[in-house]
Formats: structure tokens, C-alpha cells, sequence
């Protein structure tokens, strides 16, 4: 039975155990929770001791490799409840892509987007995209298009994002939607808990 749709669930997180170590992502989902992206941010650093009882258990049962944990946070009330455990993907994710990626572009912050492509049959300057830290992922005639947007902090992805809106008009509203997370997403990335 999944009980989320009955809760307001206002985001959703991942805890990724790769290279031996916990990072966390900043996971962005439509209004069907559908995953539409994430933050990663480098030399993140939180308090991890319950995900180290499940990376534990997960050895215990021959899972040594890459995973990820999902949680998320919901409000009733006027407070928020966190919900640190509620699946595992066993799998290299799209956060272990950006946090690879990043490195490459030798930048600690990425913000990574999927989004029903605004740009088929268009003419995009992609080079000026990634002028303004937006590297397009997919080709142009592709269904969808993935993005990595990379800066120096949560602010300039951010920025950036602002930059891609003005080049998506219809896709205005939806990235606005996830521009509106950028104080959650510090504060998330400020906390040294989950």
C-alpha cells in the first residue's frame, strides 16, 4: 500500500552510499511524484548513523556496491515530519551522474533537471546555455530533455535556472515551481541532520 498520496508531502530526499561514504541529494517530483531532478551538492556533511545500520543490513544480504535510500518530509499542521527511510533503489542514480559530472566541471554544486523537451525542432544555442553553467544533456530532438546546471554554490544554479527560464516559455510555470525550492534547499543543505 503507498500511503503518500493521502500525505502533504512537500519534498523528497535520497542518501546515497557510494565510494564507501553517505552523500544526499535534494530530490525534486511533479505533482504526480514523478522524479523531475535533484541538487547535489559536494563535501556535504550531515549526521549519517542510521543509514549506517542500513548499509549494514544491506551487506548482510551481498549488497556491497552503490545504492540509495529515499525519504521524504511532510507537513501536517503547520509542522514537518520526516520520513527517512522509504525505499531503496539498489542502483547507481542520477545523483551518483551528477556528482560525477561536477567533479568533471570541477564545481561542487549541481542541479540536474528532467523536463518534456521545450526545444524539439527548435534552434538552441547551446553554447550559450553553457555560458551561463546549463550543459543540455539530451539531444535537441529527443522527447525530453535532461540538463545539468553547475555552479559555484546553491545561488548560482539557481541563478542559472532563472537564466533557463527565460529560454522555456512553456515550461514557465513548472520550473518556476522548482525556482521556489531554493530556500529549502539551503536550509536542507545547512542542517547536519536529515
Amino acid at each position: 500500500v503507498v500511503l503518500t498520496p493521502w500525505l502533504n508531502r512537500r519534498y523528497d530526499f535520497g542518501l546515497q552510499f557510494d565510494d564507501g561514504k553517505w552523500e544526499r541529494t535534494f530530490n525534486f517530483c511533479n505533482e504526480k511524484g514523478t522524479f523531475s531532478g535533484l541538487v547535489y551538492c559536494q563535501n556535504d556533511q550531515f549526521d549519517d548513523s542510521f543509514y549506517h545500520l542500513i548499509q549494514k543490513e544491506v551487506a548482510k544480504n551481498g549488497g556491497h556496491d552503490a545504492f540509495q535510500v529515499d525519504g521524504f518530509v511532510f507537513e501536517k499542521n503547520g509542522i514537518d515530519y520526516t520520513i527517512p527511510f522509504c525505499e531503496i533503489n539498489y542502483r547507481k542514480t542520477l545523483g551518483t551522474l551528477t556528482k560525477k559530472m561536477i567533479m568533471k566541471l570541477n564545481v561542487p554544486v549541481g542541479l540536474f533537471l528532467i523536463f518534456p523537451n521545450p526545444w524539439k525542432n527548435k534552434k538552441v544555442d547551446c553554447f550559450d546555455l553553457n555560458s551561463h553553467g546549463i550543459l543540455a544533456l539530451s539531444p535537441l530532438s529527443n522527447k525530453f530533455q535532461t540538463v545539468l546546471i553547475y555552479g559555484h554554490s546553491i545561488g548560482d544554479v539557481f541563478s542559472s535556472l532563472d537564466y533557463l527560464i527565460t529560454k522555456t516559455d512553456r515550461l514557465k510555470t513548472r520550473l518556476e515551481g522548482i525556482k521556489n525550492f531554493q530556500n529549502e534547499v539551503t536550509s536542507f543543505f545547512e542542517r547536519s541532520t536529515i
